[in-house]
């Protein structure tokens, strides 16, 4: 008897319940759609500002030194880590 009743129970309640958080939900994934809309827009609108470009070249140049052996800079880093070392 239990059983029948809890079955009964589950059949009523469940599509009662999934039928009111369709709207819900569907509501939640329309806000978050439209934020990762207005994300993407924000971050092209920064990517294309002329400030930025200059930004990322100065910082393209200063890291192809880094990376192309500014040989002064290297040394410059490996004695702050060596004194560092050394004071521990």
């Amino acid at each position: 008897m239990k059983l029948i009743i809890y079955i009964l129970l589950t059949c009523l309640i469940v599509p009662y319940l999934s039928a009111e958080m369709t709207p819900t939900l569907k509501k939640m994934i329309e806000l978050r759609q439209k934020q990762d809309k207005r994300e993407q827009e924000k971050q092209k609108k920064e990517w294309n500002d002329p400030n930025n470009k200059y930004l990322r070249e100065l910082t393209k140049k200063h890291y192809g030194k880094a990376l192309h052996g500014d040989k002064e800079q290297e040394k410059l880093q490996k004695n702050i880590v060596n004194s560092i070392k050394e004071n521990k």
